[in-house]
């Protein structure tokens, strides 16, 4: 996931050619580009899941002191090895990735150049 291996805007967009910018989360109204660090720690259309997994992470590191980059880098390390952090991250992904009936609509993406059409035609 951090590696962008996860089909989050971030990453997804940028086959597209979209701008950092335009990279925004399909789940909540922020505009807020859909980075781990978003999509973990503040998409509000994961409040709940993320509500329980922030509680079972306090008990394993110092939450309050970390910075987002730092609990996002955590909560992907425990998700390996502990069952509760793992299972907690399990329902965020299927909730971004199978539950469509959370996303908001944005423009479409620009354009795709007919190179690229064949190119995702085969991924």
């Amino acid at each position: 996931m951090r590696g962008g291996t996860a089909a989050l805007e971030v990453e997804t967009d940028r086959w597209l050619g979209v701008s950092r910018e335009g990279r925004v989360c399909r789940n909540c109204r922020s505009e807020e580009v859909e980075n781990v660090e978003h999509w973990l720690l503040r998409c509000t259309g994961m409040a709940e899941e993320r509500e329980k997994l922030i509680m079972t992470m306090r008990g394993k590191v110092e939450w309050q002191s970390m910075e987002d980059d730092e609990r996002a880098a955590a909560v992907l390390s425990y998700a390996c090895r502990d069952d509760g952090v793992g299972r907690g991250v399990e329902k965020m992904w299927r909730k971004r990735f199978f539950d469509r009936s959370l996303t908001v609509p944005v423009p479409p993406p620009p354009l795709i150049p007919n190179a690229w059409i064949k190119h995702l035609i085969y991924l």
